[in-house]
């Protein structure tokens, strides 16, 4: 597999190794506020309630930019976007850490979501853009691992910075600051960008929006409801329960990121093997009996593991369900499906964080409120992963192989005008 990764990552168009750069400094900034947010707005006096309004607010922010810019991205270049959502992202870290009253606090956290969108948005398709078919399924999995490796870097730098500076309200708010600095860092890097035009659409009519993207989405919905009631709280769940400091989380975190990153690189070799829809829904199902352990074990050690494990398996098929996803629907109407992807995510967190916030400080079932929300997480996750397997389990394998471009629709077959193999423009 080594090998294998090493062969493409040679071959990745200097357009994507710059973005690639970039979105690792970006990824930095992520790592911290990871870490951090729920953290410094306890620090700040707010309640669990109001912070999960504050995620509310960065979901809100994500879906007011998401779809209206996703049509003009299919059909121009994608470096502004990416350039705007870095200085909006990086703005709204700097306005959360240097007015952090009620207000500002919202207000920066929908600058901060609205930004996070345009970079989530625009990498989809700007992968598609910039590599053939042979090397995409790497791409895309040396892509999302940027995440985890950069959010290693960002917890690692919490750790350090909180051996220096104390973990405090004056500490944390000198991290988002330093969170900021390092994402603004990476505008630089992506105006550097030489970017491949967007490609002509495919022959025949054309909808608004393709079934096939729709039927993505749907799933999206049940999946995000799940994760908004609980994975925002993860932070707070283990200084409530276990008594935990930043320093210590930040460790925590970052042994999750690095097992993460090694899932993801995994992820498109299983994907050959097993089938891109086989291992999107068995990884998600596979990460259930961890969360289990996460809701009701009062041991440290175990919420650790059940934490590691969830985590990993969870996230494992995010690059095979992104190269599905972007191979399933016509070139000209994938930013618009990556951008719908998010939508649905994040209206999905927009209901459902601030609901999480109000059970978790609210209900209590066996230990605290952790637990009934955790358990609501799990039945959502279930139901997802079943929606998706009805839908898309008679689609043939993917990725598709190195010579033709497939566009698979949900019953497993190919439509009559297929495109032509796509190569990247633009290589130097």
């Amino acid at each position: 597999m080594v090998a294998a990764y090493l062969r493409h990552v040679a071959r990745f168009s200097s357009a994507a190794k710059l973005f690639l750069a970039g979105a690792f400094l970006e990824g930095i900034g992520h790592g911290i506020l990871w870490v951090l947010r729920n953290l410094f707005l306890k620090e700040c006096g707010l309640s669990e309630g109001f912070i999960g309004n504050t995620m509310s607010i960065a979901a809100l922010g994500t879906l007011v930019v998401a779809v209206p810019l996703a049509f003009f991205m299919d059909r121009g270049r994608l470096k502004g976007y990416v350039i705007a959502g870095t200085l909006a992202f990086a703005g709204g870290l700097a306005g959360m850490a240097l007015w952090p009253k009620p207000l500002p606090i919202l207000a920066s956290n929908f600058v901060a979501g609205g930004g996070m969108a345009l970079l989530g948005i625009g990498s989809a398709p700007f992968f598609m853009r910039h590599s053939t078919p042979e090397e995409r399924p790497f791409l895309f999995a040396v892509g999302t691992a940027i995440g985890p490796a950069a959010g290693l870097v960002g917890g690692g730098l919490v750790w350090l910075l909180s051996l220096a500076w104390g973990e405090g309200f004056a500490a944390q708010r000198a991290m988002l600051l330093v969170a900021a600095g390092v994402s603004a860092a990476s505008i630089p890097v992506f105006a550097l960008l030489r970017e491949a035009p967007a490609e002509a659409p495919p022959p025949g009519p054309r909808r608004l929006v393709e079934r096939e993207a729709i039927m993505l989405c749907a799933p999206n919905v049940l999946i995000g409801l799940g994760a908004g009631l609980t994975i925002p709280f993860i932070n707070l769940y283990f200084r409530d329960r276990f008594g935990q400091g930043p320093g210590a989380i930040s460790v925590l975190f970052s042994v999750a990121q690095v097992a993460t990153f090694f899932a993801f690189l995994a992820a498109p070799v299983v994907a050959r093997r097993a089938g891109g829809v086989r291992t999107i829904v068995a990884c998600q199902l596979l990460s259930i009996p961890f969360f289990v352990v996460m809701a009701f074990t009062q041991s440290l050690w175990l919420a650790m593991a059940g934490f590691l494990g969830r985590h990993a398996l969870m996230n494992m098929a995010m690059p095979v369900a992104a190269n599905f996803a972007m191979e399933v629907v016509p070139s000209d109407q994938r930013a618009l499906t990556s951008g719908l992807r998010e939508l649905t995510w994040d209206g999905a967190w927009l209901v459902s964080t601030s609901l999480g916030g109000w059970m978790i400080q609210h209900t209590r079932l066996v230990h605290d409120g952790y637990t009934v929300t955790m358990l609501v997480t799990i039945g959502l996750y279930v139901a997802g992963s079943g929606a998706f397997w009805m839908l898309w389990r008679k689609s043939p394998a993917m990725p598709p192989g190195p010579h033709h471009a497939s566009r698979i629709t949900p019953d497993g077959t190919h439509p009559e005008h297929v495109a032509p193999a796509e190569t990247p423009a633009n290589r130097p």
